[in-house]
């Protein structure tokens, strides 16, 4: 193995985890910049160093900076799948909702069983008021990663708003069996209560 390898291997994280990880937390983020501008100087065709810096500009608030890291990764290597969901999260944070859309559909259409794109891409759906369309990416994700009880949640509220409340009562049971997070489940409990369930 490489030294480049090597190295590779302690800082580089698969983009949807990374986003998830450091989403919330900026203090990880100095650090990150830091390692990644290193990386891109080691292997400057790497799209996955831009990727992952385009993250760690996204946490600091630095969207454009972000969105251009995401757009060299997608010149790079054009089914870049996670990079989509990047660019696409770093437009919805901007409030462009529809190339937010079009990005996570291009990730879609480029790893079509990966939940992660039909969950952020939901979002923007939900925030344009398209709720049929919402519940439908939520369906998928969960499809695919049946264990994400905030799909469960955002589902379950999306048909709570439908007026579909045993689709949301169920989805919120879900969400509560199957969540680790104390705020969610605190939050599940309150609408359930709301709902009499």
């Amino acid at each position: 193995m490489t030294a480049l390898k090597r190295w590779w291997r302690h800082i580089i994280y698969d983009g949807r985890q990374m986003v998830r990880k450091f989403r919330g937390r900026p203090e990880h983020t100095t650090d990150a910049s830091a390692r990644h501008d290193q990386a891109i100087a080691l292997a400057p065709d790497d799209p996955t160093a831009y990727c992952h810096r385009g993250v760690a500009f996204a946490r600091k608030g630095k969207l454009d900076r972000a969105i251009t890291d995401y757009d060299r990764a997608i010149a790079l290597k054009s089914d870049f799948a996670d990079a989509y969901v990047c660019r696409g999260i770093a437009y919805a944070d901007r409030g462009d909702l529809e190339r937010a859309i079009s990005d996570f559909g291009q990730a879609v259409s480029i790893q079509p069983d990966g939940g992660v794109a039909y969950y952020n891409r939901a979002k923007p759906y939900a925030d344009q008021g398209d709720l049929e369309r919402a519940i439908v990416d939520w369906t998928l994700s969960i499809v695919f990663c049946p264990d994400d009880a905030k799909a469960y949640y955002h589902r379950g509220r999306a048909q709570a708003l439908t007026s579909n409340v045993e689709g949301a009562i169920s989805d919120f049971r879900k969400a509560l069996e199957v969540s680790h997070d104390p705020m969610l489940r605190q939050q599940v409990q309150e609408l359930l209560q709301r709902f009499g369930a």
